[in-house]
């Protein structure tokens, strides 16, 4: 393996023969980890947003709950 900083960037170089899948699962939280560091919102916004993923949530599923 061997990693190197280009400009502002860091390039990664992996051998083939290691499972794509793994190399997937690593690019899929290095990208959570850049979202996370570029977040500017705040605990309001947050619990905000959250409240209406719950309500849209449980309007698509709570015929799965209530019969």
């Amino acid at each position: 393996m061997i990693v190197e900083t280009v400009k502002n960037e860091t390039l990664i170089r992996i051998p083939k023969t290691v499972d794509s899948k793994i190399v997937q699962s690593v690019i899929d939280y290095l990208r959570i980890v850049e979202i996370l560091m570029n977040n500017k919102g705040n605990k309001e916004s947050a619990e905000q947003l959250a409240e209406e993923t719950d309500k849209n949530w449980w309007n698509k599923n709570k015929n799965r709950f209530i019969k």
